[in-house]
Parts: structure tokens; C-alpha cells; sequence
């Protein structure tokens, strides 16, 4: 089967292979260009979900616990001072029902505000600043429940628990 030379006539053998190579050399180029973008967008999703977005994830979620700390310490301090009017103040306190997509819990434990998160880089504590009449400050959060400080007067001294319900 040898190859004729080519001519001008579209019957001949030869004619017909060199236009049978052209229409598989194009499809073989856009099929590597299509492979080519695909293994790209392929390395730079795995790039960036292996490690620049989980990073910032984290710290961005590091903020919102910092925030959510200071803010619990500021309606403490709040429901206390309030509470100098009535024997019982209850005061609502709206929490981000998740940080980094899971919930947490609002601790106070050792004289101190803590937030724990099962994410071991995320958590935030901060020193109980109340008035010398507060004597007992005690109770837990859990994110995805109802939040509320209780401070109940009892002559010159304040109890202040943090309490939930459902959500």
C-alpha cells in the first residue's frame, strides 16, 4: 500500500490521508488544550482548599470569638448594673449561633470569661471585670441555645449566672 503523490484530484489515496492526519492533529490539540486548563483548575482548587482558605477560616473565626468574648463582657457588666433597680434582672444576649461553621460554649470558669471551640486553634478568654458586689458569677452557653444573664440582688450583694433555653 504505497502512498500516491499528491494531485490536484480529491480521489486519490494520498489526498485523503494527509486530510485524515490534519483532523486528527486538530482534535488531539484541543483535547491536551482541554486537558491542560483542567489539571490548572484542578492544582489551584487544591491549593487554595488545602491551605490558603482553611487558614483564613480560622482566622477570621479567631476575630468573631474575640468579639463575641468582649461583647459577653460588656452585657455583663450591663445586666449588673442594671440590676441595682429590681431583686431579679434578666437580660437577653443574642450569640453567633456558630464560629467556623460549628458551635461553641461560653465558660466562666476561675474568675474569668472563656470561649471554647472544638477547633483547637480557636478560643478566647478574658478577665471577669465586675463591682466588688457581684459574689458569685457562674454558668455556660452553648451557641445554638437561647442566652441570657440572670442577676438576682439579695441586699448589698448580686449573683449573676449565665442561663439558656432552646433555640
Amino acid at each position: 500500500m504505497a502512498i500516491e503523490p499528491r494531485t490536484s484530484s480529491h480521489t486519490t489515496f494520498g489526498w485523503r490521508y494527509v486530510m485524515a492526519d490534519r483532523a486528527v492533529s486538530a482534535v488531539v490539540g484541543k483535547a491536551l488544550e482541554a486537558s491542560i486548563v483542567i489539571i490548572y483548575i484542578g492544582l489551584l482548587t487544591t491549593t487554595l482548599y488545602a491551605g490558603v482558605v482553611p487558614e483564613y477560616r480560622t482566622a477570621a473565626a479567631t476575630e468573631v470569638a474575640d468579639r463575641t468574648v468582649a461583647d459577653v463582657s460588656g452585657e455583663l457588666q450591663t445586666a449588673v448594673s442594671s440590676s441595682t433597680d429590681t431583686n431579679r434582672t434578666e437580660h437577653r444576649v443574642d450569640l453567633p449561633a456558630t464560629i467556623r461553621g460549628e458551635t461553641y460554649w461560653i465558660r466562666v470558669q476561675d474568675d474569668e470569661l472563656r470561649l471554647e471551640h472544638p477547633h483547637a486553634d480557636i478560643g478566647e478568654r478574658t478577665p471577669i471585670v465586675l463591682p466588688e458586689s457581684v459574689t458569685v458569677v457562674e454558668g455556660e452557653w452553648r451557641s445554638d441555645e437561647e442566652t441570657a444573664i440572670v442577676a438576682d440582688r439579695s441586699g448589698d450583694t448580686v449573683e449573676v449566672r449565665l442561663e439558656t433555653g432552646g433555640r
